[in-house]
């Protein structure tokens, strides 16, 4: 499956901006590996969207998905607070 370069390259650098803007920190931020076919996304090494197993929601019988920039935003959110409650131990 082909996925939009376009719309994972723009979402990824949105995100990584915000992050930097908002923290100064060069060495967090999303990372994009693909093979041309296919995308994984990873935030601090854990995966959270790949391509082939699309996770979002479709929002019409043609299959379109939600936009992945706040898809993205999302799971970044879900592994912060992960980290949030790992520190509180």
């Amino acid at each position: 499956m082909l996925f939009n370069e376009k719309e994972v390259i723009d979402a990824i650098a949105s995100i990584n901006s915000d992050i930097f803007e908002k923290t100064d920190n060069e060495f967090i931020e999303l990372e994009l590996k693909t093979n041309g076919m296919g995308a994984i996304i990873y935030f601090c090494g854990i995966q959270i969207w790949f391509s082939e197993e699309d996770e979002r929601d479709e929002i019409n019988e043609n299959g379109d998905h939600e936009p992945l920039e706040p898809f993205l935003r999302k799971r970044v959110n879900e592994i912060i607070e992960l980290f949030i409650k790992i520190k509180s131990i």
